[in-house]
C-alpha cells in the first residue's frame, strides 16, 4: 500500500499515529483492498520513522529553493498547543521564487520545553535560520504582539545584525482583536466603573462639552497592550491557544470563584462569559438553560451557548449574538434559578452566583449597541486574512490594505461615539441607525467609553504602521504604479 498517502492524511488532518494500530482500522483496510496483507500496512512507530525520513529528504530541495529566492526570507512563528497540551513553535518562511511565486513553507516544528521566554523563542529560531544558511537572507518578521515577541525580536537582532522594530510587522487581526477586546472589556488596568465613577453623573451643558470631558477621561488611562479578560494564561508569556479550542484558555473551576468576580466587573460582556462559565461546568444549568428555551420559543430549535474564546474577538461578538437571540430565554432560565432556590430555602449563603450575572435593561442594550458597532470590524477581519495573494476575492491582506482598513475603522468609531453608524439595511440599501436611541444618559455615556476604549487602542497601533515595508507595499503596488503612470500621461497629455 502507499504509506505516503496514509502519513499525508494522518498529518493533515492531526490524527494520532497510532490509530492504526487499532483492529477495526485495518479490518477497514483489508475490507477495502482484498490484495492488501496484514502484514503490509504499517504500525505508527513506522509512519514516524517515515515522517522523519521524508522530512529529511525535504530539506534539500527546501534548502536550494530559499537559496536561489528572488526576494529576502520573510518570517513568522507562533506557538501551538497539542490536546495533550505539549507546545510547539511553529517557524513559517516567506518568499517569491526564481519564477517570481509567492511560498510559504513550514521550516520547523520544534518543541517547547522550557518557558516560552523571548530568548527560547530566539534560539529556536536562530537555529532554523541557520540550518537552512538564511542568515544574509532574513528579511521581515510578522508576529503577534506579545511581550516575549519583542524580547525575542531583540535577541535575533542581536544576533543577526538588523533593526528589530524595523523589520517587525504588526499581525493586523491580533491588533484587531485588541482593539475589540479593548472596546468590550477595557483594560486589566483600569475598569468602566472607576472611568464612569469619574464623570458618569456629570451633567454636561453640551454635547461637544460631554466629549471633551470623556476623551480627558479617556487619555488619563495607561497605555496597556494586554487589554481584554484577565485568564489563566496571563502569567505563560506565549499565546498557544489553538484557534478552536476554549480548553487552551482555562476558565475557573468554581462558578462563584474569586476569578469568576473579577470578570464580572468588566461589564455585560463579562457577564455573558461567566454565564457561559457557568452553562459549562453544571449540567443541571445547561438543562435549564435548555429548558427555558423550550418555555420561550416552543417552536424554534434549541441551540447551545456560545462560548467566547480568549484569542479571537469574533467569539465574542458571535457570544453577544447567540445571547441576543436567546434573551428571553436567558431571561427565563434566571427566573427558573431563582424560584428554585427561593423554594428551597432562599437563604443568602447558597443563591446561586449565576443570578448575579443577570444584565440590566441598560446593559443588554450596550451589548445590542456594541454587537452592531462590531459588524465592520467582521468585514476587516476578512479584507485583511489571507497571504497577500490576490484571488476571487477583492482583498488579499496585503500591506497595502493596512491603512485605508485601519482609517475606515477608525472613521467608524469616530462616528459611532456620535450615536451614529452607516449600516446596509434588507434593501442592500446603506443608511443610518442611532446607537443612543432610549438610552439613558449614564448608559449613553458608558457606551461611549467602550467605543473610545476601542478607538484609543486601535489608534495606537495605526500609530505603529510606521515600518519601511508598509509604505513600500503602498507606494509600489502594481496598481499604484499603473495609476500614477497613467495619470502622469494624462498630466503630459
Amino acid at each position: 500500500m502507499n504509506q505516503l498517502l496514509l502519513l499525508d492524511w494522518l498529518t493533515y488532518h492531526n490524527l494520532p499515529f497510532n490509530l492504526v494500530n487499532s483492529e477495526r482500522f485495518r479490518r477497514l483496510l483489508l475490507y477495502n483492498n482484498p490484495s492488501l496483507q496484514e502484514g503490509q500496512i504499517p504500525s505508527d512507530r513506522t509512519l514516524v520513522n517515515l515522517l522523519t525520513t521524508e522530512y529529511n529528504r525535504a530539506r534539500g530541495p527546501v534548502h536550494a529553493l530559499l537559496q536561489r529566492a528572488r526576494s529576502m526570507i520573510h518570517f513568522t512563528f507562533d506557538g501551538w498547543t497539542s490536546r495533550q497540551n505539549a507546545s510547539f513553535l511553529g517557524i513559517n518562511a516567506h518568499f517569491i521564487d526564481r519564477d517570481w511565486k509567492q511560498w510559504r513553507i513550514l521550516l520547523a516544528l520544534p518543541a517547547l520545553r522550557k518557558r516560552h521566554t523571548g530568548a527560547a523563542l530566539a534560539d529556536e529560531v536562530a537555529d532554523t535560520i541557520c540550518a537552512f544558511g538564511l542568515q544574509d537572507r532574513i528579511g521581515y518578521y510578522t508576529l503577534d504582539n506579545a511581550t516575549n515577541n519583542d524580547t525575542a525580536m531583540e535577541a535575533l537582532a542581536a544576533e543577526f545584525d538588523f533593526d528589530w522594530d524595523e523589520r517587525r510587522i504588526r499581525c493586523a487581526p491580533h491588533f484587531l482583536n485588541l482593539a475589540v477586546r479593548a472596546m468590550m472589556y477595557g483594560s486589566k488596568r483600569d475598569n468602566f466603573a472607576e472611568l464612569l465613577a469619574h464623570w458618569g453623573d456629570k451633567d454636561f451643558m453640551t454635547e461637544e462639552d460631554e466629549q471633551r470631558q470623556l476623551s480627558d477621561a479617556i487619555n488619563e488611562l495607561r497605555t496597556d497592550d494586554d487589554f481584554g479578560v484577565p485568564s489563566m494564561e496571563e502569567d505563560f508569556e506565549l499565546e498557544t491557544a489553538p484557534e478552536e479550542s476554549q480548553d487552551q484558555c482555562p476558565a475557573p473551576e468554581i462558578v462563584n470563584a474569586e476569578k469568576v468576580d473579577k470578570y464580572r466587573k468588566f461589564g455585560p460582556f463579562g457577564k455573558l462569559h461567566n454565564i457561559g462559565i457557568a452553562l459549562r461546568t453544571s449540567s443541571q444549568l445547561l438543562e435549564d438553560f435548555y429548558e427555558a428555551q423550550r418555555q420561550t420559543a416552543p417552536t424554534e430549535p434549541v441551540l447551545a451557548w456560545v462560548q467566547n474564546v480568549c484569542t479571537r474577538w469574533q467569539s465574542d461578538e458571535a457570544m453577544a449574538s447567540r445571547a441576543l437571540q436567546k434573551r428571553s430565554a436567558l431571561n427565563r432560565m434566571l427566573s427558573i434559578i431563582e424560584e428554585r432556590w427561593v423554594s428551597q430555602g432562599g437563604k443568602e449563603k447558597d443563591r446561586p452566583a449565576i443570578l448575579k450575572e443577570k444584565l440590566s435593561l441598560e446593559e443588554w442594550k450596550v451589548v445590542a449597541a456594541v454587537q452592531k458597532i462590531l459588524q465592520p470590524f467582521k468585514v476587516a477581519s476578512k479584507q485583511l486574512q489571507g497571504e497577500g495573494i490576490s484571488g476571487k476575492r477583492s482583498t488579499s491582506g496585503g500591506f497595502d490594505e493596512y491603512f485605508q482598513v485601519v482609517e475606515m475603522l477608525l472613521d467608524h468609531l469616530e462616528l459611532a461615539v456620535q450615536g451614529v453608524i452607516i449600516e446596509e439595511n434588507d434593501d442592500h440599501i446603506m443608511e443610518e441607525v442611532h446607537l443612543f436611541d432610549d438610552m439613558d444618559a449614564k448608559t449613553r455615556r458608558l457606551l461611549k467609553i467602550y467605543i473610545k476604549l476601542g478607538w484609543k487602542k486601535l489608534n495606537e497601533y495605526y500609530g505603529k504602521l510606521t515600518s519601511t515595508a508598509y509604505i513600500a507595499a503602498v507606494v509600489f503596488h502594481p496598481c499604484s504604479v499603473a495609476n500614477n503612470i497613467n495619470k502622469g500621461i494624462a498630466i503630459r497629455a
